[in-house]
């Protein structure tokens, strides 16, 4: 029988550390920052000192699971040292966003336990793979060591026929006027780099420029879209009357770039990721007929998008006109709490 994957009291868990981190794509699950993996460390959500009754408690008030288990990788993630000190003594039944924070968690478990079970199949290379990943490449020699044995390593796979397109990690700040700037995760593949390549130097195009419009624009169909939800809305009075939609987190991802060239025009699609928390100021119709009540409601979306660039110096414009994204949703849920 194959054994639960869950956090261990006392004993090494730096391989659910390292899947934990690769899920969460390298960022602190409370500030969402990119951080090193060897300062990442394991934190619980809804906190582990909790007795079971007060966990039941919690997870009453959350409208999660009876049997919830704070070890399981559904309560876990991976934060930075700084904001795992400042949440210690976070009361998270006045926290809104811990909810659509577990559902993240939630939505992880899968790749968090499959990142698991793959280092276990094969235990002897991916022990090596998580020391090296664990490595601190600000010593010397750890980085002599890296340039000695690299190289190598890398032939090894290629004789092997092992794909070597790695992806490279960045992120971008793409301002949002008022709202201020947000940043947007890039990871890419050796072909989308070569076409971002193209836009930045054949084009003349900067990255954070080119993603200003659609992200704005990609914030404003996920509010629209949202405020359309809660106006379908249906609770035992009656119907709910949506207000203001605001963002609680926004995550938003560039998974690829390609490239279609005819001549002098060049057409760029880009597409990605996002997943967000939306709270939404309503109103609602009471059970008292005729009247209506103050309520509070919350999205939880998660989907993919895309959007075209387009550069065409032949026509005496060269300036990258880019498009409208398309939003495909794989989740859009709501609640009201009244």
């Amino acid at each position: 029988m194959t054994e639960p994957v869950r956090y261990q009291e006392g004993k090494d868990n730096n391989v659910l550390s390292s899947a934990l981190y690769d899920a969460y794509k390298g960022k602190c699950w409370w500030c969402g920052r990119a951080m090193p993996f060897p300062d990442a460390e394991i934190d619980h959500l809804l906190p582990r000192s909790a007795s079971p009754e007060r966990v039941a408690e919690l997870a009453q008030e959350l409208g999660l699971d009876g049997d919830f288990d704070v070890h399981d990788p559904r309560n876990l993630g991976p934060i930075c040292p700084g904001c795992n000190k400042e949440k210690a003594s976070t009361d998270f039944t006045k926290v809104p966003r811990i909810v659509s924070k577990l559902r993240k968690a939630e939505n992880l478990r899968p790749r968090v336990i499959r990142l698991v079970r793959t280092f276990h199949d094969t235990k002897a290379i991916a022990a090596a793979l998580l020391r090296a990943k664990a490595a601190d490449l600000s010593d010397a020699d750890a980085r002599r060591t890296l340039n000695e044995h690299a190289p190598g390593f890398i032939q090894a796979m290629a004789n092997a026929g092992v794909d070597l397109d790695y992806s490279a990690y960045s992120v971008v700040d793409v301002e949002r006027g008022e709202d201020g700037p947000l940043e947007v995760e890039v990871t890419l593949g050796a072909v989308s780099r070569r076409a971002l390549g193209v836009l930045e130097d054949a084009c003349g195009g900067e990255l954070p420029a080119v993603l200003e419009e659609p992200v704005i624009a990609l914030e404003r169909i996920l509010h629209k879209d949202v405020f359309s939800a809660f106006e379908n809305k249906h609770i035992p009075g009656g119907a709910a009357y949506p207000g203001s939609v605001e963002s609680g987190w926004l995550d938003v991802a560039v998974r690829s770039v390609s490239l279609d060239r005819s001549g002098t025009y060049f057409e760029f699609t880009f597409e990605g990721t996002f997943q967000g928390q939306f709270p939404v100021t309503l109103l609602h119709d009471s059970v008292d007929p005729g009247t209506l009540e103050e309520g509070a409601g919350e999205a939880f979306a998660d989907g993919e998008f895309s959007f075209p660039a387009e550069w065409d110096p032949s026509d005496g414009d060269v300036e990258i006109i880019v498009g409208e994204p398309t939003l495909t949703y794989n989740e859009l849920k709501t609640w009201i709490d009244y």
